[in-house]
């Protein structure tokens, strides 16, 4: 019933829209909340997540390389990398195969 995804030592799974997101899902979200660059209190409201979940994917998300971290002098930006739009396609087309 789920797509199987191994991607950075990490097995993620993939699930059709039922029931709570998945891994993909969520980073996903966090990339395309960062399009134009977010603050973590944005990125925490807009993927629904607590502090604690965030800083875990930001963690995974940095060290892969899908966003970097830009001042704009008072705040921390999260940005998409070029890398993070790669993946996000990817992700949109995965997604459009499984309906």
């Amino acid at each position: 019933k789920f797509f199987r995804s191994y991607w950075e030592g990490g097995v993620f799974l993939i699930n059709k829209g039922e029931g709570r997101r998945s891994n993909l899902d969520i980073i996903a979200d966090i990339l395309d909340t960062s399009r134009r660059g977010a603050k973590k209190t944005h990125l925490m409201q807009n993927s629904g997540m607590s502090f604690a979940q965030l800083e875990k994917y930001l963690d995974l998300i940095l060290k892969a390389r899908l966003l970097f971290v830009e001042s704009d002098g008072s705040h921390l930006l999260f940005k998409i990398s070029g890398k993070g739009k790669s993946f996000l396609k990817a992700y949109e087309s995965l997604k459009a195969l499984m309906k």
